[in-house]
């Protein structure tokens, strides 16, 4: 006999189920159908066996303890394992751990011996507890004691481990910050990150130079389709064209200039970004 808890809800104060076990010995199937359960010569409630082939066991739920309670909390927490650097990609293997706390409450006079159902998940490993008695295709089965009067506590841990890889050249100037004052990661990945975004910034420099030149070639065009326009409506003779003329020719001087600024600008990128790459290639941190 015993008090099961299949199911607590989380935050929920909920009260187990008195069951029976039942091993079948007798050598004969047994087919399912209704149960009566006695205890101590006096009726106790009623259940439904299920079919229960020879030399198998099964809990049968037979009534309600109202006597015992039960509440469930859970806390879930992330660490680092291992941390590396390689080939330019950032690994970084963490172990991630669900902690279920059964807190059970026997408000008899009467020890109660009490079997908690717990939920396998997927993907997690249990850690070793005396308190498991029986494991099943979808859950853990743990039996503790509770003293009469008594307030007993059941923790199940359950870890896995997962691994996220990122590529560092791909990564902005932020992810480096983040990187580099990150208490979680080894001394070693910090400055490999701190390094890094020293070098992330001639590029991030080179940009903003091409970008710069860009955006005057973008401002001297539509000063020039202005003049154009202004000159179409005066005429070409007369003194404010003359002057229109003067202005078309050295916006077109000045879209030449910035052309090859541009390119030389587009090619300073290129070499930053080469040299980046390259400089985060060759890092190694672990």
């Amino acid at each position: 006999k015993c008090s099961v808890f299949s199911s607590i809800p989380y935050g929920s104060n909920v009260n187990p189920k008195f069951c029976i076990r039942i091993e079948n010995t007798s050598g004969l199937k047994l087919p399912a159908g209704p149960v009566t359960v006695f205890d101590g010569g006096e009726y106790a409630g009623d259940a439904l066996l299920e079919f229960l082939p020879e030399n198998e066991n099964r809990l049968i739920a037979y009534g309600d303890d109202i006597e015992v309670s039960g509440t469930k909390s859970d806390f879930t927490s992330r660490n680092v394992e291992t941390v590396t650097i390689s080939d330019g990609v950032l690994s970084i293997l963490y172990k991630q751990t669900q902690t279920s706390v059964y807190t059970v409450k026997n408000a008899d006079s009467k020890e109660r011996t009490i079997v908690i159902e717990h939920a396998k998940k997927s993907g997690f490993e249990l850690a070793a507890t005396d308190a498991l008695s029986e494991t099943t295709a979808d859950k853990y089965r743990f039996t503790i004691k509770t003293k009469g009067g008594d307030t007993t506590e059941l923790k199940v841990e359950e870890s896995t481990t997962f691994r996220n890889e990122k590529t560092i050249f791909d990564m902005d100037s932020a992810s480096f910050i983040s990187y580099s004052s990150n208490a979680e990661l080894p001394d070693g990945i910090q400055k490999a990150f701190e390094a890094a975004a020293k070098e992330k910034t001639k590029v991030s420099a080179a940009k903003k130079a091409f970008k710069d030149v860009e955006d005057r070639r973008t401002d001297a065009v539509r000063e020039q389709e202005r003049a154009r326009k202004n000159l179409e409506a005066v005429g070409a003779s007369s003194p404010q064209g003359k002057a229109f003329l003067d202005k078309l020719l050295r916006l077109e001087n000045e879209l030449d200039a910035l052309k090859a600024e541009s390119v030389s600008a587009a090619e300073n990128v290129k070499s930053a970004e080469d040299a980046f790459a390259a400089f985060v290639r060759g890092l190694k941190a672990e």
